[in-house]
C-alpha cells in the first residue's frame, strides 16, 4: 500500500471530523466570502443610493376630504311639508347618494367649472413624467420631443373620478368625500367643488321633487274644482227645473197650511152654527107676525152657508196645493242632499289642496338640501403618497434583492450542496 496524503484543501469535511483542518484551507475559505460580501453591498447600495436620489424627483399626492352628514326625515317629518321631502335614509339610500356623489354628472360639472381639461395634471401632453423624463431623454438622444394627444373630456372626467374616493363613516349618516393631486390647494380645492356641486344637486332634487309634487297637486285640484262646478250646476238645474219651481220654501208653506188650517175650522164652526139655527122650526122662532122675518133671516144664513162652504172649497183646493208643493220640495231635498254633502267635501278637499301648494311654494322658494358640511375640506400639509416608511421598506427589501442577484451564483451553489447533503 502506497502512502497518499490527503488534500485537506480539497475536503475541509473530513478535515473538520478528523480535527486536523489546516490553517490555509481556514483562511482561504474567509477570503472567498468577502467578495461576495463586497458584490452584495455593492448593489444593496447602488439601490439604496438610487431611491434616495429619486425621492425628492418622486411625483406627490396629497389627498384632501370634506365631510358631510345626511339628515334624515324623522317622525315630525311625516307631517311637516318641509321634511316629509327628506327621504328615510336606510343603507340602500346611503350607497345611493355615495354613488350620485361619484356620478359622471356630477364630476363633468366640476370639470367644466374648474376648467380641469387645460390642467396640465390631467393632460398627458403636458404630464409630470412627460416633462421630467420622455422629453429630456429624447431630446439628449437627439430625437424630437414625444407629441401625445391630449385626453378626451370623457377621459379628464374617468381621471378625476378614479382620484375621488366617497366612503361611508361606519354604518352611521358621515359620509366623507376625498380627492387626491399632486397640488395640495388644488386637491382641496376640487373637493370643496365637488361638495358644493353635490349640495347644489341636493337642492335641485328637490325643487324637481317639489315642481312634481306641485304639478300634481295642480292636476287635482283642477279635477276637484271641475267636479264642483258640475255638482253645482246639477244642483242649480234640480232647484231650476219648471216643475220645481215653488212658490215659497219649506218654512213659509208650514206657515201657510197652519193659518188655513185655522181659517178651515173657524168656517167649520160656522157653518155648524148656521146648520143648528136652520134646524130649528118656524114655529117656534115665536108669532105669526114675526114668521116673515124669521124666513128672511134664514134666507140669510143659507147665503152666508154657500159663501162660507166657497170659502172652504178655496182653503182646501190653496191646501192641497201647499201640500203638493211640500211633497216637491220634500223630493227636491233628497235629490240635492247628497250634491250638497258631495259639494261640501269637494271644498274641504279643495282648501286643504290650496294650502298644500301653497307651502309648496314657499319651500320651492327656499330649499334646503338636508345636507350639513361638518367639515370644508382643508389643504393639506403631508403627502399620502409616496409614503417614508412603506417608500423606506420597500427601498430596503429592493436592495437586499440586489444584493442577492449580486452573488447569486454563491448563493445557488450553497443552496445545491445544502440540498444534496440532505
Amino acid at each position: 500500500m502506497t502512502n497518499q496524503s490527503l488534500d485537506f484543501e480539497r475536503f475541509p469535511r473530513v478535515s473538520a471530523k478528523l480535527g486536523t483542518i489546516p490553517n490555509s484551507a481556514i483562511s482561504g475559505s474567509e477570503g472567498r466570502q468577502w467578495p461576495n460580501f463586497f458584490r452584495f453591498m455593492a448593489g444593496f447600495l447602488v439601490v439604496l443610493v438610487v431611491g434616495v436620489l429619486l425621492w425628492p424627483n418622486l411625483p406627490r399626492r396629497y389627498e384632501a376630504s370634506a365631510s358631510l352628514i345626511l339628515r334624515p326625515t324623522n317622525e315630525a317629518g311625516q307631517f311637516d311639508p318641509a321634511l316629509s321631502l327628506r327621504q328615510a335614509l336606510d343603507d340602500g339610500a346611503v350607497q345611493s347618494e355615495i354613488d350620485a356623489i361619484s356620478a359622471a354628472a356630477m364630476i363633468e360639472n366640476v370639470v367644466t367649472q374648474l376648467k380641469l381639461l387645460d390642467d396640465p395634471e390631467f393632460n398627458p401632453a403636458n404630464s409630470f413624467w412627460k416633462s421630467k423624463f420622455v422629453d429630456p431623454a429624447t431630446r439628449f438622444f437627439g430625437g424630437a420631443a414625444l407629441a401625445i394627444a391630449p385626453l378626451s373630456y370623457s377621459d379628464v372626467i374617468r381621471q378625476v373620478k378614479d382620484r375621488l374616493d366617497v366612503s361611508r363613516d361606519r354604518r352611521s349618516y358621515t359620509i366623507s368625500l376625498a380627492f387626491t393631486a399632486a397640488d395640495p390647494a388644488k386637491a382641496a380645492m376640487i373637493a370643496n367643488a365637488l361638495t358644493d356641486a353635490y349640495l347644489e344637486h341636493r337642492i335641485e332634487r328637490k325643487r324637481a321633487g317639489i315642481e312634481v309634487l306641485s304639478n300634481s297637486l295642480k292636476h287635482q285640484l283642477v279635477e276637484l274644482s271641475t267636479r264642483q262646478e258640475v255638482i253645482q250646476r246639477d244642483l242649480q238645474d234640480i232647484v231650476n227645473a219648471p216643475q220645481n219651481r215653488l212658490s215659497a220654501d219649506s218654512t213659509s208653506i208650514i206657515r201657510l197650511l197652519d193659518s188655513l188650517g185655522l181659517e178651515r175650522a173657524r168656517l167649520i164652526a160656522r157653518r155648524a152654527e148656521i146648520a143648528a139655527t136652520l134646524e130649528k122650526p118656524i114655529s117656534s122662532s115665536g108669532s105669526v107676525s114675526s114668521l116673515p122675518e124669521t124666513v128672511a133671516a134664514q134666507r140669510v144664513l143659507r147665503s152666508e152657508d154657500d159663501r162660507l162652504f166657497s170659502q172652504m172649497r178655496s182653503l182646501d183646493i190653496e191646501i192641497e196645493r201647499l201640500n203638493a208643493e211640500s211633497r216637491q220640495r220634500a223630493t227636491i231635498e233628497l235629490q240635492a242632499t247628497p250634491l250638497r254633502r258631495e259639494l261640501e267635501s269637494l271644498s274641504g278637499q279643495i282648501s286643504a289642496l290650496r294650502a298644500r301648494l301653497i307651502s309648496q311654494y314657499l319651500i320651492g322658494d327656499l330649499p334646503t338640501p338636508d345636507v350639513e358640511v361638518i367639515a370644508k375640506a382643508t389643504v393639506p400639509v403631508k403627502a399620502s403618497f409616496p409614503n417614508p416608511l412603506i417608500t423606506g421598506l420597500a427601498l430596503l427589501l429592493a436592495g437586499l434583492i440586489a444584493g442577492c442577484v449580486m452573488i447569486w451564483p454563491t448563493l445557488a451553489t450553497f443552496f445545491q450542496r445544502n440540498i444534496r447533503a440532505r
